[in-house]
């Protein structure tokens, strides 16, 4: 049973406390239903506000994330993505390491297998491109959980490595060879060793076993 009503979880999950509130985190999970709304309005106010947002705005947006991604809220999707479109520094601002420690296995969890605004994210040249690498990430855990064909991954990645991606260094670079290497996308492997060929683009994102097909 609930040990807090719907109204106390959203305050204690607002207050900045040393460790986790684990007895408001779990009243959450009963009052899932009642939640759910006021949870995605804390994303809407953030990012509507990210490099202005009080400390209490910055924590429930942080526990709304993920929240709403253990329960899978597809409605919480657009909102991720804008969070980790932002420019600049303002996912940072917003949530701190959350983006580069968590980001794609959030995206992963809300986007209810629809994979095109998540391809959209990683090739938009004005978001952070943490936030673009997040999005590469998030399409790895798709495939690896089997929530999508792994096969359609690998072709994407495929074009990423070919075409898709601007020829100059970026995380997203790195992000796209974590990721094959995750996937164990070998026929994405010769396009990622002509990329890091190219003087344009930086050699270090994987290192000589991740990138060796012949094994």
């Amino acid at each position: 049973m609930p040990i807090m009503s719907p109204a106390n979880v959203l305050n204690a999950l607002s207050e900045d406390w040393p460790e986790p509130p684990q007895e408001a985190l779990a009243s959450a999970d009963s009052h899932r239903q009642a939640l759910v709304d006021p949870l995605l309005l804390a994303l809407e106010r953030g990012i509507a506000n990210p490099t202005g947002a009080s400390s209490e705005e910055a924590m429930l947006f942080a526990y709304a994330l993920y929240l709403l991604a253990k329960w899978r809220e597809p409605r919480a999707y657009p909102w991720v993505v804008r969070w980790l479109s932002l420019p600049g520094d303002a996912p940072f601002d917003l949530a701190g390491d959350i983006v580069t420690q968590d980001g794609s296995r959030l995206l992963a969890g809300v986007c209810d297998g629809d994979l095109t605004i998540l391809e959209a994210l990683v090739l938009d040249r004005q978001a952070n491109e943490y936030g673009r690498g997040a999005a590469v990430g998030a399409l790895s855990h798709l495939a690896a959980w089997a929530e999508v064909p792994r096969e359609s991954v690998v072709e994407h990645f495929l074009w990423l490595a070919r075409e898709g991606l601007e020829r100059e260094p970026g995380h997203v670079w790195d992000c796209l060879a974590v990721a094959c290497a995750d996937v164990e996308a070998l026929a994405v492997f010769p396009e990622l060793r002509r990329a890091y060929s190219d003087p344009e683009v930086l050699p270090d994102a994987t290192d000589d076993d991740e990138g060796d097909d012949s094994q």
